[in-house]
């Protein structure tokens, strides 16, 4: 299966120091160069670690002139990322900015967000329990997410709000 990665998904699990979530949700998840760029400057913990994990593999998209299209919507990671997952016919597109799904969804990507890893993380049983994680990044990591969604994510996998 092949994943490709915007920043704000792994940035999320690197926050919450819990990387480990996201090799176990892929064994394999690809970045490209305005990510791994993104991750470092927005000083992410365990970012400095970025180089030496396997798992997260570097990889340059051939098609500059769909970067360059994409750039007039959505900010550099995200086109790159986008334009990465319909270069190599990824199986999935990590996600979270609204405008950045909208795009990757006319272009045929299977898309999911930090709250749908954290859905299946759940089901699958590599997590107890979502509320945790996600009341952690969002009261206290400042993480973006409306409260609809809070709830919903949580009434999806049986937790109370």
């Amino acid at each position: 299966m092949i994943v490709v990665s915007d920043t704000t998904p792994i940035s999320a699990f690197f926050r919450l120091d819990r990387p480990d979530l996201l090799q176990k949700f892929s064994p394999r998840i690809v970045i490209p160069p305005e990510v791994f760029r993104e991750l470092g400057r927005a000083q992410t913990p365990g970012a400095d670690a970025l180089r030496d994990m396997e798992w997260l593999e570097r990889r340059e998209p051939l098609n500059q002139t769909a970067v360059s299209f994409l750039l007039s919507s959505l900010h550099r990671g995200e086109a790159e990322a986008i334009a990465l997952a319909v270069e190599l016919k990824a199986d999935l597109l990590l996600i979270d900015e609204k405008p950045g799904r909208v795009i990757a969804k006319r272009r045929g990507l299977d898309i999911i967000g930090t709250a749908g890893i954290m859905i299946h993380l759940k089901r699958t049983g590599e997590i107890p329990s979502v509320k945790p994680l996600l009341d952690r990044l969002v009261f206290e990591l400042g993480f973006r997410l409306n409260r609809e969604l809070y709830t919903l994510v949580l009434e999806t996998v049986g937790e109370t709000v």
